[in-house]
């Protein structure tokens, strides 16, 4: 098989180099787009699509400084709201009608708080312990993580206290004095869940009708603010609907969802041209080859005469081939892995902190080539059954 091996030896090195290179990139960009879209989606969370929710507010001016005008919501604007397109469903939050005091003697403290309430299907974490019942006298609460942090590198270095860690927030009991209209009650107080979807402290919505009834003497009907769950936070249909109803929100919400959107326009970008540059170097390789059997041609035909099998014929340039994959695997592997671990640590030194794992492209990385070698081979058996 030496004589094989040396007739069919490709003599176009330079489109073959040229070749195997463009095979190297290709490959190369796609993996790295590959990578670079699961490590955004990783730090987008759990919600890979763009479905999301929106607090919202009335805008407050100046006449609602000297208490002219409402920046409350009612129930017709809610059900109005749902009706737009893109929202799927709207609720209210509603606020503590009375003077909330906390304090604790675990932890000397005492702070002014307020209370909100929202429906459960619209709170990020679980629930099951955020139930209260009349007469009970814990009430269980959840804060949102920026309140959390904000209490812990804000309030505690002036008040020189300790840090309080999340195992030990929900252990924690605080004192809760209520009070107005002359009436006070005591509670105790419990952490039950961090939200970061909520900035807001949140109980139970019983709990604030109750006490909203007992100290202002009647429901209030009315919402501070509302929360929206949106189809697709991208949609112009959204910010129409913001501005129709004159609603204030958080606009990094939609400046983080942008550059989600604009990762995968750079996703799509980079694999395409990584693609083209792929199977343009995949053609110049083949036809390098194929050009190595053509210019052998009565050769070949002798060969098959004295009974060498196709397989035979084909296995040096096969072998040959296999060779640059391989070796294309090592260098491909080698770059990724040093260019991602650097991206890491640039993400790191930004408190952005990822998990995705590197395997799945390092087996996209096998699969690709291996589909490469067993196609191509295929398609030079056949192309030989033909030429000879």
């Amino acid at each position: 098989m030496r004589i094989v091996s040396k007739l069919l030896a490709v003599k176009n090195d330079r489109s073959s180099t040229f070749g195997a290179v463009g095979l190297f990139i290709g490959i190369l960009m796609f993996l790295s787009a590959f990578q670079l879209y699961q490590d955004v989606q990783n730090i987008g969370g759990d919600e890979s699509d763009n479905e999301a929710y929106l607090v919202v507010n009335k805008e407050i001016g100046l006449l609602n400084t000297l208490s002219i005008g409402d920046t409350d919501f009612n129930q017709q604007v809610i059900d109005q709201l749902k009706s737009e397109n893109g929202i799927e469903d709207v609720a209210g939050f509603k606020a503590n009608l009375y003077r909330v005091s906390a304090s604790s003697t675990q932890i000397p403290f005492r702070l002014e708080l307020y209370f909100e309430s929202v429906p459960t299907e619209f709170i990020d974490v679980d629930t099951s312990d955020f139930k209260w019942k009349e007469g009970q006298q814990e009430i269980p609460i959840i804060i949102s993580s920026n309140i959390y942090n904000m209490f812990n590198f804000g309030f505690t270095p002036s008040q020189n206290l300790p840090k309080i860690s999340k195992e030990l927030l929900r252990k924690f009991e605080g004192n809760l004095k209520l009070s107005a209209n002359g009436k006070q009650l005591n509670f105790t107080g419990r952490v039950v869940g961090l939200s970061d979807r909520i900035n807001s402290i949140l109980v139970p919505a019983n709990f604030l009708d109750w006490s909203n009834a007992y100290f202002a003497g009647e429901q209030d009907e009315s919402f501070t603010r509302l929360i929206l769950k949106v189809e697709d936070i991208n949609s112009p249909e959204i910010k129409q609907v913001l501005r129709k109803y004159n609603l204030q929100t958080n606009e990094e919400m939609f400046l983080g969802r942008s550059f989600g959107k604009i990762v995968d326009i750079l996703f799509g970008v980079v694999t395409f041209v990584g693609g083209i540059i792929f199977f343009l170097a995949l053609i110049i390789v083949v036809l390098s080859m194929k050009l190595s059997l053509h210019n052998n041609r009565d050769s070949l035909v002798k060969m098959r005469m004295l009974g060498i099998s196709y397989r035979d014929i084909l296995r040096p340039i096969v072998k040959r081939f296999a060779k640059l994959l391989l070796i294309q695997l090592f260098g491909i592997l080698m770059l990724f892995l040093l260019g991602h671990h650097f991206w890491v640590e640039f993400l790191k030194s930004n408190q952005i902190y990822i998990l995705s794992p590197v395997w799945t492209t390092t087996l996209v990385l096998v699969v690709i080539l291996g589909v490469i070698l067993f196609s191509t081979k295929a398609y030079l058996s056949n192309y030989l059954k033909k030429l000879v």
